[in-house]
């Protein structure tokens, strides 16, 4: 090889290193060491450098509809108007993904930024063509600057990376970190990571209450309750749930659920358990097929089965005729948390509901020698005189004291839940 062919080898070698071969701008660790060279540079003048994190929405629906081929001309574009729209003394990098980078420097005033934020809208503005139709693309962006946000090249990704999920969540466009909003996105972000691993290193765990008949206050099932349990200590299901729900990891752990309650009733270690399902898992167009695959696996009466449903999953239209196959399946079907919302006789007088679980917060305030105590016992009396006339029994959850119990038995609740008959707790 002649010392020029060397030469050119070494220098295509050091390209791609440096660089992402699909689109040809910078990759991760070319930008690293742009930014580190920027943030000296800022130390000198006074200046400021901003990092903007961005991520192109529905990006995945894009590639499933039109395939990766395609995806990958899109991604191509898009690098494209992102290096026109930023000026040359900048940088854009891709760092995966659908999931770019910029980094702006030479930054005086937020009328700098703002100027090449509309450079980006603008730049987006018109159409992409994807195999001759055209395709609008949205992207979320994320900025911090340095010095103000951090002094730390990892600091400053992670701050961008935050105030990209915040304006995520908020249906897309671009947003400046801000200290008070994205540290508890960061929280979150963190949490949903060791999320993702909570299944494979086994710190879900399922806790089971008793549900109890009212009169003789014998077990006649019990509610299966994820618990998250890491090295750090438990996570409280209102802090992990809404974050399954949100990034739909409830798909993947609300299947475990589902097993786990099914083989615990299997070895007959609880008579009938009821499971809580979201609209998400619902909507997956093979919930009905898994859970009768389980079923068909365990050998496991589907009636000694209950699926506790939310409002909101009972009245969507598209869900009735899976509510339909549940009930032709032989599965229970229960309206949790009855009372929360605005519709829920729809639900009763229009769906296969054969249980009503009356939300604590109604619950909650009887036993009261209060004016609000006494009106949270007449509005459950009229919760069970409307079940009892349709043929449907009640569960009560919450009860917490003796007097709950008894007053709530006089209007006629069939069954009860709640600490007063046990704590939610394994299956020894």
């Amino acid at each position: 090889m002649t010392e020029l062919k060397l030469r050119q080898a070494l220098t295509d070698l050091s390209h791609m290193a440096m660089n992402d071969a699909l689109t040809g701008l910078p990759n991760r660790v070319y930008f690293r060491q742009q930014l580190t060279e920027a943030c000296r540079r800022a130390d000198v003048s006074g200046e400021k450098v901003v990092v903007g994190l961005m991520d192109l929405d529905r990006f995945k629906m894009i590639n499933d509809t039109f395939g990766h081929l395609a995806g990958d001309h899109l991604l191509k574009d898009v690098a494209r108007r992102l290096k026109e729209a930023t000026s040359t003394s900048d940088t854009v990098a891709r760092i995966s993904g659908d999931e770019f980078v910029l980094l702006l420097t030479d930054v005086r005033s937020v009328a700098d930024i703002d100027l090449v934020m509309k450079r980006l809208r603008d730049g987006f503005a018109d159409p992409f063509l994807i195999e001759g139709q055209e395709v609008f693309v949205h992207w979320s962006l994320g900025l911090s600057v340095y010095p103000d946000d951090a002094l730390e090249m990892d600091a400053l990704l992670k701050h961008a990376d935050a105030a990209m999920y915040r304006i995520k969540q908020a249906g897309g466009g671009h947003a400046a970190f801000q200290r008070q909003q994205d540290q508890r996105t960061t929280i979150q972000m963190e949490r949903l990571t060791a999320l993702h691993r909570a299944l494979e290193r086994d710190e879900l765990q399922l806790y089971f209450q008793p549900v109890v008949q009212a009169e003789s206050h014998a077990v006649v099932a019990h509610e299966a309750l994820l618990r998250w349990v890491r090295p750090t200590g438990v996570v409280s299901p209102l802090d992990f749930i809404p974050l399954a729900e949100t990034s739909g990891l409830i798909v993947p752990i609300g299947r475990w659920v589902l097993q786990q309650a099914i083989n615990a009733l299997k070895a007959r270690r609880i008579s009938r358990v009821s499971v809580n399902v979201s609209a998400l898992e619902i909507r997956q167009p093979d919930f009905v097929e898994f859970l009768q695959w389980i079923l068909t696996e365990t050998g496991v009466e589907p009636r000694r089965i209950w699926l506790e449903l939310t409002e909101s999953s009972m009245l969507e239209p598209r869900f009735a005729p899976v509510l339909q196959d549940l009930h032709a399946l032989g599965v229970r079907t229960a309206l949790d948390d009855f009372g929360n919302g605005y519709s829920s006789l729809m639900a009763l007088t229009s769906l296969p509901i054969e249980l009503v679980k009356i939300d604590r917060s109604f619950t909650a305030p009887i036993g009261e020698v209060t004016p609000s105590g006494q009106r949270a016992l007449e509005v459950v009396r009229g919760i069970v005189a409307l079940a009892t006339a349709l043929g449907l029994p009640t569960v009560a959850e919450g009860i917490e004291t003796p007097r709950q119990a008894a007053l709530l038995s006089q209007v006629g609740c069939t069954f009860f839940q709640g600490y007063l008959f046990g704590r939610p707790q394994p299956l020894s």
